[in-house]
């Protein structure tokens, strides 16, 4: 049971269902989400699609990382950071440019296995989490 402050909040929704409501068909998978700068929404499919969420709510692909996109955040400027656990790296795309392309595989000593979700602190910095070996036990 979860408590908040001495509260019972196991049974408090924090979006009740009444006011939730779909945006988009046609994505496959959906792992990650996240806004650009601009207002953009844009989020990650199972086989490394990017799909940018359309004023008319449909969702459009705009890029593949040619693996698997989990995590998406984007930068001040409006690229795209996308974690592909398949290539072991952090793909980034800018909007209207090619495809995306390696921006990280982690360090020499300690490399990408299961990137699974990045973000931006407030100095810019991108910080990003490794499931490792979550399979094994």
């Amino acid at each position: 049971m979860a408590r908040l402050a001495g509260a019972d909040v196991s049974t408090v929704p924090l979006v009740h269902l009444d006011d939730m409501q779909q945006v988009a068909q046609g994505v496959d998978h959906a792992e990650g989400i996240c806004m650009a700068p601009d207002g953009s929404v844009y989020i990650s499919g199972e086989k490394g699609q990017i799909y940018r969420l359309e004023a008319d709510d449909s969702a459009s692909e705009v890029a593949s990382t040619g693996g698997w996109t989990l995590g998406l955040a984007a930068d001040g400027e409006g690229r795209i950071y996308a974690c592909d656990p398949v290539r072991h790296a952090v793909l980034r795309w800018a909007p209207g440019g090619d495809q995306p392309a390696i921006w990280s595989e982690g360090t020499a000593a300690s490399p990408m296995s299961v990137p699974n979700w990045g973000a931006f602190g407030l100095d810019g910095s991108y910080y990003v989490s490794d499931s490792g070996g979550w399979k094994a036990r």
